[in-house]
């Protein structure tokens, strides 16, 4: 998935073009604010399981928490329907955009954007560690919310194809 989403993020700046004033512009800062959204999703998901393990009673993860990451999940998936309906915006911009102006805002944004994206991976790394811990506690625990990040990923992988 992260290597989809690297393209999606890659390609996304060369899809849009144009200036300040530029709905192009508007489309890329929107994808990288959804980014950054996802990031703290991410973060928010992370630090729910950390309160379950926290919480971790007698090799029982604590509910109450492990319920607010499956939500959290939730708001990611909304997040990927959202960045959808940017993409077909860019989509729509981009049979329009100059090859040379493409590449200026490429440049333009390609920092931004990979910071986003390291944003994210460093984000499913830390969760991936957390989730690993709170497993170790008591396996089965993480089921229903691995399953849901597996469906969230997917609405994310559906994002980076190509058309």
């Amino acid at each position: 998935m992260r290597r989809q989403v690297r393209w999606l993020v890659l390609l996304l700046p060369l899809a849009l073009v144009g200036c300040a004033n530029d709905p192009r512009e508007a489309r890329i800062n929107s994808a990288i604010g959804f980014l950054e959204r996802a990031a703290s999703d991410i973060r928010q998901i992370k630090e729910n399981v950390a309160d379950s393990i926290k919480k971790a009673d007698n090799k029982k993860l604590a509910s109450a928490p492990l319920k607010e990451a499956v939500t959290a999940v939730e708001s990611l998936r909304n997040l990927a329907k959202e960045m959808q309906k940017v993409k077909q915006d860019i989509e729509s911009l981009a049979g329009a955009t100059p090859q040379d102006r493409r590449e200026e805002l490429a440049q333009q944004f390609r920092g931004k954007l990979t910071a986003a994206m390291a944003s994210i991976d460093e984000e499913r790394r830390a969760l991936e560690k957390t989730m690993l811990e709170a497993e170790a506690i008591e396996p089965e625990a993480l089921r229903e919310l691995r399953s849901k990040l597996s469906e969230a990923e997917g609405s994310f992988v559906m994002l980076a194809r190509p058309r």
